[in-house]
């Protein structure tokens, strides 16, 4: 099951339109072009431009990341990504 850690500290379940997530949904989840951050076992995926575009901070997935992350963020298994 996915989440979405959203940059306002709000959190929603998501889930793909079929089995896995696609390359466009994910974008859309996140606001632009994805970057894979690998943490916990498990799958962050954010805007890889989000710094350029200056989003806001996002304290609970750098929490969960260890590292800076900015803009919303989506956390799934390897398996529901296409």
């Amino acid at each position: 099951m996915a989440r979405l850690l959203k940059a306002d500290g709000t959190e929603a379940v998501v889930k793909p339109t079929g089995e896995k997530f696609s390359l466009k949904e994910l974008q859309n989840l996140v606001g632009g072009l994805i970057e894979i951050v690998h943490a916990r076992g498990q799958l962050l995926i954010v805007d890889e431009e989000g710094l350029l575009k200056q989003k806001p901070y996002n304290s609970a997935a750098s929490r969960f990341s260890g590292i800076h992350i900015v803009g919303d963020a989506v956390i799934c298994e390897s398996g529901e990504v296409d």
